[in-house]
């Protein structure tokens, strides 16, 4: 081996390295699951100095606080009891039925599974409209709400479970003055799932498909500048998210399994990729920005990440996933 072919580029940031400070990088992260084979891993491509930011910044928080992450415990790929969501994150239930229709409420992780658990805050219903939340710190001063119910029939509620000490220091913060009733029991076990999907789950998604891009097209095509765009901004959070990450509600039917695909723009020629984790959720990331140079290798590219099954299929067409086969007759 060569002094030159000890050393490699890191596709992150850019600096060549010994190739001792790389370390294997998962395309599809290990949150999501473990699959066998050649394409589920790079080697030699990213550094541990790189690796190792990943996990502090956005991966962990996106493995365990998501509506991925809710959905990795619906498959089991995540046990229930390590299901650690925080208080003020980004995933949400709102209750859909009962006294309590329309009151915010998040998931604990436990060894019986997931279990809803109560949100600080109130509900205002007014004569005439849907049921309004509100959190603590935005519950509106009594003026305030006064303008809200213009004259009509209304009252609060607080769910069970709400800290009742908390809520009065807010209500008495907004000029109220009331007594806390006789609590209602009530389950909000169900609901609609709300996320917050922000800049850490754009860079998640934008990571998967560069990996995946390097995994498909090598090393040095990634290095080019077209590509520092998307770079800079999953390695160093610059730039403005929505440039480089659109997400859409996927229509087709849902998978314990990822779908990954890269592909040129029609008019444009750009890369642009698209990431279903679990087939819930589609997320079109544009990688690069200008047109590439002459003789670019093709970039033309889709695989399903089987969870169930730890293995990888190709998938076609390698342009649009709409239905998936996952028989495993095209393996890679």
């Amino acid at each position: 081996m060569t002094r030159q072919s000890r050393r490699a580029v890191c596709i992150y940031c850019k600096q060549q390295k010994s190739r001792k400070e790389f370390t294997k990088e998962h395309v599809v992260p290990r949150q999501f699951g473990r699959f066998e084979s050649k394409l589920a891993t790079l080697v030699g491509a990213v550094c541990g100095e790189c690796n190792g930011a990943f996990d502090q910044s956005f991966e962990d928080t996106i493995g365990r606080d998501s509506i991925e992450a809710l959905d990795r415990v619906r498959y089991g790929v995540l046990p229930p009891e390590r299901y650690q969501a925080k208080p003020d994150g980004a995933l949400r239930g709102v209750c859909e039925n009962g006294p309590f229709a329309g009151a915010h409420f998040r998931w604990v992780g436990t060894a019986l599974g997931l279990q809803a658990a109560p949100i600080d805050g109130v509900l205002l219903r007014i004569e005439g409209e849907p049921a309004r939340w509100f959190e603590l710190p935005e519950i509106p001063a009594r003026d305030d709400a006064r303008a809200l119910v213009a004259g009509r029939e209304c009252d609060w509620k607080i769910p069970p479970g709400v800290d009742h000490d908390k809520l009065k220091a807010a209500m008495a913060a907004g000029g109220y003055q009331f007594e806390i009733g006789e609590e209602i029991p009530h389950s909000m076990a169900s609901g609609e799932v709300r996320s917050r999907i922000d800049r850490n789950t754009g860079r998640f998604m934008a990571k998967i498909a560069f990996n995946y891009l390097t995994k498909i097209a090598g090393s040095g095509f990634v290095l080019l500048p077209q590509f520092d765009g998307a770079r800079e901004f999953i390695r160093h959070d610059r730039g403005d998210w929505h440039e480089f990450v659109r997400p859409a509600i996927f229509q087709g039917q849902r998978y314990a399994a990822h779908g990954v695909l890269v592909k040129k723009h029609e008019n444009t020629g750009w890369v642009i990729a698209e990431v279903l984790p679990f087939f819930r959720i589609r997320y079109q990331v544009f990688l690069s920005r200008g047109p590439l140079i002459a003789g670019a290798p093709p970039v033309e590219s889709a695989h399903v990440f089987d969870y169930g099954k730890r293995k990888v299929y190709e998938h076609r067409p390698r342009t649009e996933m709409i239905e998936v086969d996952l028989s495993g007759q095209s393996r890679a």
